[in-house]
């Protein structure tokens, strides 16, 4: 059974003050995942090129925002899908933990589903300092934290990571990051739901909607095709 070979990418705020903490906290965890992904993070938000020179990741400035300055869906899945090296591509907040159970879920999707859209729910938790995986346990101690002191977000809006085969999209429409349950309006897109298969892992753990961090968690249950069960 091959591994799934992926691609992170995600759009970040500026490194700075809070915000900084959990997003490095997030990124640190998508590079301690094996086998590792490559990781592209795009904008140009101060601190992101000193990220991804620290981290090793790919970088790409230009991005296309609304006027408000959210970035754009459209720009940013059609750049990620042309940069990307792999054909499994994930976009996640990027104040999003993610562990090893993350892989072996998307790992069962793959393997069952040729077009697929993986998503997911959150739990928030409060982290508000860099996380020492060596020091605290690794994934397993994140994941006893989280446990203790996470709670599950409530629909909508609560989708922290959409995993897909690259070509999924062709069009989608000109929909701002940030913008009200925007990520319910990409699960719901014309044509997506019943061309695809819609799969949602059964307990996820994300960063709440005030920006903390978050970590998913165990296997998946589709939610569209109750005939083709991955648990």
């Amino acid at each position: 059974m091959s591994e799934p070979v992926l691609t992170i990418f995600a759009t970040a705020k500026q490194f700075r003050g809070h915000d900084g903490v959990i997003q490095r906290n997030a990124v640190a965890s998508w590079t301690r995942l094996h086998p590792q992904p490559e990781i592209i993070l795009f904008g140009d938000e101060p601190g992101t090129a000193d990220l991804c020179r620290e981290f090793g990741l790919g970088h790409v400035p230009e991005l296309a925002c609304t006027e408000l300055g959210a970035p754009l869906l459209p720009d940013l899945f059609e750049k990620a899908q042309r940069t990307a090296a792999h054909d499994l591509l994930c976009y996640v907040n990027s104040d999003i933990m993610l562990m090893g159970d993350f892989l072996e879920a998307l790992q069962k999707v793959s393997e069952a589903h040729k077009r697929f859209l993986m998503v997911g729910r959150r739990w928030d938790v409060s982290i508000r300092e860099i996380w020492d995986f060596s020091a605290r346990g690794g994934g397993r101690g994140l994941r006893d934290f989280v446990n203790r002191h996470g709670k599950q977000a409530l629909p909508p809006g609560n989708s922290g990571f959409f995993a897909f085969p690259k070509g999924m999209w062709t069009s989608i429409p000109r929909l701002g990051i940030g913008r009200a349950a925007w990520d319910e309006m990409l699960v719901k897109l014309p044509g997506t739901v019943g061309r695809l298969r819609i799969v949602r892992p059964l307990l996820v753990y994300k960063c709440p909607g005030i920006g903390e961090d978050a970590v998913i968690k165990f296997g998946v249950i589709p939610s569209h095709d109750q005939g083709a069960r991955a648990s």
